[in-house]
């Protein structure tokens, strides 16, 4: 497994891709990381259907878990998938990195309540939407007329769509935690993510 991108990663990450474009190995391979984020998201969020919380926090996270299904749904359908069993086998061995680096399998099989463990969650899945981002990292001169980028332009806006409401859970959340412990749990989160974003990156560098 390759280490993370080193120095300016998103300049050699936009480099890369001005190479080399979006062929079905680099399709197959942002697909498979962005649906098992997806994945894990979609098991932890199955789970305010049978949890009380309030009318807010309920019908947000109830609309981001049916998002959640439909634009997975849609970038499966978009994705030229590749026929090099090497790249599945790559991205199992990383989709087990992501479930220890951000440690989701607790989150999974935790409780949906207003707990500590509930806050994590809520600040790991703000890091997701805001810090995988892969069209900033295309060249500026593409045009997004594709499936697979329009699906990608989409899952981004709407990430940044759910974010606003996501600060205002993170905030307006009642625990025993003070605002400089609770800044602190969603910094490790966002640092969490992107040392994550950086080594699927270093996937895509390997060879440069």
């Amino acid at each position: 497994m390759p280490a993370s991108i080193e120095g300016d990663w998103r300049k050699k990450t936009i480099a890369y891709f001005s190479r080399h474009g979006l062929e079905s190995a680099e399709q197959t391979r942002i697909s498979l990381f962005v649906l098992a984020i997806k994945q894990a998201n979609s098991m932890i969020l199955s789970k305010v259907e049978y949890n009380k919380l309030d009318w807010t926090a309920y019908s947000f996270l109830h609309n981001q878990y049916y998002r959640e299904i439909e634009l997975a749904t849609l970038l499966y359908r978009a994705t030229a998938w590749s026929s090099d069993m090497s790249i599945y086998m790559e991205m199992a061995q990383f989709d087990t990195k992501f479930w220890q680096k951000t440690q989701i399998g607790k989150y999974v099989w935790g409780s949906i309540t207003s707990d500590t463990n509930f806050f994590e969650y809520l600040a790991l899945s703000h890091a997701f939407m805001s810090e995988i981002r892969f069209i900033p990292l295309f060249p500026a001169d593409w045009k997004l007329e594709t499936p697979f980028l329009q699906t990608l332009y989409n899952m981004e806006v709407e990430s940044g769509r759910l974010i606003q409401t996501q600060i205002r859970l993170l905030k307006e959340m009642e625990l025993n935690l003070g605002l400089a412990e609770k800044e602190m749990l969603v910094e490790k989160k966002r640092a969490d993510v992107e040392n994550l974003f950086k080594d699927f990156l270093a996937l895509l560098n390997r060879e440069e």
